[in-house]
């Protein structure tokens, strides 16, 4: 009897040595999958830096060139589509730096950073430097008026749990600033 029972314990023993190896084999699987989709996020961020892109409003071809610093220099054929290609390049490489800086000044941080700027956001918009700058744009000539694409551009909130990363870091920062 005591021969039987040690083999029983030692095939429920193998049985569970055999589910969590499984177990540990489906989490590395599932820890990978996880990682590529992060690295393929963060790609999919990257501007385009080499081949041909289509942009609609161009009226001749525009020729950007990075240097080893990845500088990006403009060459067009006129000055519309120069400054065209400028903005583009510019929106790709410095987007996000765009919209939080407009945010600030327009009192919108609170929108994609929480509640904790609420008071900072009260403070801009009793400045009024959005109505400001849309009186400004209002007197430009028709050919200039385009910056008021910009004026009117209103992206989605962040969800919570990017608004609560980015207060981790804006206060890690604000931190190491007053250090």
């Amino acid at each position: 009897m005591a021969f039987s029972g040690t083999i029983l314990r030692s095939r429920r023993v193998r049985k569970v040595a055999i589910a969590i190896v499984v177990a540990l084999a489906a989490l590395v699987v599932l820890c990978g999958l996880g990682l590529f989709a992060l690295w393929l996020g963060a790609r999919q961020s990257l501007p385009q830096l080499d081949g041909h892109l289509a942009a609609p409003g161009l009226g001749a071809p525009v020729a950007v060139v990075r240097d080893a610093q990845g500088v990006p220099h403009v060459t067009a054929a006129n000055l519309d589509d120069l400054f065209f290609a400028q903005g583009f390049v510019t929106a790709q490489d410095r987007l996000w730096q765009m919209d939080m800086t407009r945010r600030f000044a327009s009192g919108e941080l609170a929108e994609v950073m929480g509640a904790g700027f609420l008071a900072h956001d009260r403070r801009q918009r009793a400045l009024l430097i959005r109505q400001a700058a849309e009186r400004s744009a209002a007197l430009l000539p028709a050919r200039e008026r385009a910056l008021d694409i910009l004026c009117n551009y209103r992206p989605e909130p962040l969800p919570e749990a990017q608004q609560t990363e980015l207060r981790r870091i804006v206060d890690g920062a604000d931190r190491e600033a007053h250090a």
